[in-house]
């Protein structure tokens, strides 16, 4: 069965103020009542950032309608993918997808009607209220070092999982003030790949869970296998080296992972040429660069809670 798990949090005492569930806390099971949820999460590295989140909830008391404001500046966690029931069902893979500050919430009421939307972001800064993301590189360091030593200062309670090139060495100090992640992600993407030159993609961040990965490509990974059940339709080819999936609703696979998708369901052999038309041309591993969690809990489609990847060839 479809899972979510939507909890709102005042930043400052971490206490939960609502919750929208469609999993009985006590039994473990699904609640036949859950009310009707729409996700539009996309997952990027800040140096490009890709607007905000959405939710949607359907079936919403008037009362949350009109103090719907209330919720702007709170932090918002989705936890969702698949629970125990269906006999492909993975509850493995069902996670923390998306966690932030709400930017904006708002109710509507049309008809018989009633929802509640809410737009949000990664907490990460801005130029009303910004972090504390001071650079203090200095000649001779590797960059990897100084990047850890900014994160640990701005977001101290968070990890760190750093994989990048040796070589990213300046001759000079390079000090700099950065207001948000994604300034400071776009100056690091755009300074590593002048040092780097050459078809260099550059060092990128982004945060997973309660962790900061920073990469850039170069240090290899484990691929995971993507088996045939969790793929809904075909891989396709959407850009130069760039392919495209759609999977069922997961957590597991992220920005920065490397991907191996499943093998051709024929075997081909030197006696058997014309079964070549069978052996996918999806070959080796694949670099994930984007992900996007799309949902509606009450729609039947199959299509309709999904998690879509974009990858590169490695």
């Amino acid at each position: 069965m479809r899972y979510y798990d939507v909890q709102i949090s005042d930043p400052a005492t971490g206490s939960i103020v609502k919750r929208f569930t469609s999993i009985d806390q006590a039994s473990g099971s699904t609640l036949p009542g859950a009310l009707n949820i729409e996700i539009d999460v996309p997952i990027y590295t800040y140096d490009v950032p890709a607007g905000a989140a959405f939710l949607r909830v359907w079936g919403i008391a008037l009362t949350d309608i009109g103090q719907s404001s209330n919720f702007n500046g709170k932090t918002i966690k989705i936890f969702a993918g698949m629970a125990k029931g269906l006999p492909l069902a993975n509850p493995a893979q069902a996670g923390l997808i998306a966690q932030g500050r709400i930017f904006q919430a708002f109710g509507n009421w049309q008809g018989i009607n009633q929802t509640l939307d809410f737009v949000f972001y990664a907490d990460t800064g801005s130029a009303e209220a910004p972090q504390n993301l001071v650079l203090n590189w200095k000649a001779g360091m590797q960059l990897s070092v100084a990047i850890s030593n900014t994160l640990q200062t701005a977001f101290p309670t968070y990890k760190q999982s750093i994989s990048i090139s040796q070589n990213l060495v300046l001759a000079h100090d390079e000090p700099g003030v950065h207001q948000s992640l994604t300034q400071f992600a776009g100056y690091i993407n755009t300074i590593s790949k002048s040092i780097i030159g050459g078809t260099y993609s550059g060092v990128r961040m982004l945060i997973r869970d309660d962790t900061f990965l920073v990469y850039d490509g170069t240090t290899p990974t484990t691929p995971k296998q993507i088996i045939f059940t969790d793929v809904i339709g075909q891989p396709v080819w959407k850009d130069f080296a760039t392919i495209g999936l759609y999977c069922v609703l997961r957590h597991d696979i992220q920005v920065g992972d490397y991907i191996v998708l499943p093998k051709a369901q024929v075997t081909t052999t030197a006696q058997s040429y014309p079964a070549y038309r069978n052996n996918h041309v999806f070959q080796g591993s694949f670099l994930v660069t984007r992900v996007r969690h799309v949902g509606n809990f009450r729609d039947p489609d199959a299509a309709s809670w999904v998690t879509t990847i974009d990858a590169v060839t490695t």
